[in-house]
């Protein structure tokens, strides 16, 4: 597989939408007097590792490696500041060389 130059922007835009969407699911499920949906997504970057193993009944996952930890203590951030998504600074920074326009 080839790796995207524009991988960083690209991932941002598909969570702009993972947010819209879950906003949308969220309504509708508040409109129909159920608890809404709240999700909070991190991006980062990196190498990882991942296995899978198990049978029809069940299956059991991982995933290793630095930028899988990095995320999970980005992820703690989301409710700490109160926000759906973070990024990371490398991220971030890729996306901005590729004309990615940042939201506050």
């Amino acid at each position: 597989m080839r790796e995207s130059s524009t991988y960083a922007a690209d991932v941002l835009n598909a969570v702009k939408g993972l947010i819209e969407a879950a906003g949308v699911w969220a309504a509708g499920r508040r409109a129909d007097g159920q608890e809404p949906i709240s999700i909070g997504i991190v991006v980062t970057t990196g190498s990882v590792i991942f296995g899978i193993i198990g049978d029809d009944k069940r299956l059991e996952y991982t995933i290793l490696r630095d930028c899988v930890k990095i995320s999970a203590k980005i992820g703690n951030h989301t409710k700490v500041k109160n926000v759906r998504t973070l990024a990371s600074t490398e991220v971030i920074e890729c996306a901005k060389e590729r004309d990615y326009e940042m939201v506050q």
